[in-house]
């Protein structure tokens, strides 16, 4: 993973080097989520709906 900030041509330059570097982009492509699965917001409505229905 990597943090391209706020910066144009930091955000320019990860971008180039995904699409121009296979190896970079197969390890991003592939890399684990730090910030989960995204399915948070249907397992909190879920359990709203168990506990109020």
């Amino acid at each position: 993973m990597k943090l391209a900030g706020v910066e144009e041509d930091n955000i320019y330059n990860l971008a180039k080097e995904l699409i121009e570097n296979k190896e970079e982009y197969e390890k991003m492509a592939h890399s684990a989520n730090p910030y989960g699965d995204g399915k948070a917001c249907e397992r909190i409505l879920d359990s709203i709906f168990k506990k109020f229905n």
